[in-house]
């Protein structure tokens, strides 16, 4: 995904999240609502600038315009511990899943799995 893409649709996330209309927007920058659709869909580009003023407007740091929705930002060690239970715990209930869909009892799953380690 290119700087540009992720600069428009973190633009509208933001905004969204906030309960925003791009006039709210227009009206923090000073300039027109034409622009932030502009912006939006990429047919305008973010300056630094524009960047820097909604980032001091709604106290967000400037990474926020440019990293991937899709890609958690870890902020601590206890944070990545936390995630870490999450993916193995749906790990384990998708592996679960799959057993009961072949029928199998746990019982049967243990002892299939007797000595065999992750």
């Amino acid at each position: 995904m290119d700087v540009k893409k992720l600069k428009a649709e973190n633009l509208k996330r933001l905004r969204k999240e906030r309960n925003l209309e791009q006039k709210d927007i227009a009206d923090i920058l000073n300039i027109y609502e034409s622009s932030i659709s502009g912006m939006e869909t990429r047919k305008r580009a973010i300056s630094d600038k524009t960047i820097d003023k909604l980032c001091k407007a709604w106290g967000i740091e400037p990474y926020e315009f440019v990293v991937s929705t899709s890609t958690p930002i870890i902020k601590d060690k206890k944070e990545m511990d936390m995630i870490n239970i999450l993916r193995r715990h749906d790990d384990a209930k998708s592996k679960g899943d799959r057993i009961q869909k072949k029928g199998w009892t746990w019982n049967e799953v243990k002892e299939k799995n007797a000595g065999k380690r992750d």
